[in-house]
């Protein structure tokens, strides 16, 4: 059982680190935060503050070092666009986006399971067509976002 456990334990740190290290490799080939940040109208002495106060101006492997040891110690850094913890703008949304998502969830049991349990009974009816069209509908209408951040 020990075993088990650990086997299981080394699978999940590697995973973590394997996931670490995607989001790594995708942020550095998502383009320069500098100019997404500052625009390109941005003066080079602006950009290289930016760089320097950031540290995108040390080697890679050093970026990445840094980045895993702000990870392990539960620092996320700042939001290159809000200028704020980006902790504390993820503790700001995270309980609206639960609460969304908790409603959601309770919407659609409330009405996907007694529409479906209606489709079933009565089925080739027109309440199981209702029911499979608003199912079709519900799925394939699209999604809203939010824009402001």
């Amino acid at each position: 059982m020990a075993r088990f456990v650990l086997r299981r334990a080394l699978r999940g740190l590697v995973t973590l680190w394997l996931v670490v290290t995607a989001v790594f490799v995708v942020l550095r080939l998502s383009g320069d935060p500098t100019r997404a940040t500052l625009g390109p109208d941005a003066t080079p002495a602006a950009v290289t503050a930016f760089r320097a106060r950031h540290g995108l101006d040390d080697p890679i492997p050093v970026q990445y070092a840094r980045y895993f040891a702000n990870l392990a110690r539960g620092d996320f850094g700042d939001s290159l666009n809000g200028r704020r913890p980006a902790l504390e703008l993820f503790r700001m949304r995270v309980g609206p986006t639960l609460e969304l998502g908790v409603v959601a969830v309770l919407i659609a049991l409330v009405v996907g399971i007694p529409a479906g349990i209606l489709a079933a009974t009565t089925r080739g009816s027109a309440w199981d067509r209702l029911a499979m069209g608003g199912a079709f509908t519900g799925q394939s209408g699209p999604t809203s976002s939010s824009a402001s951040s």
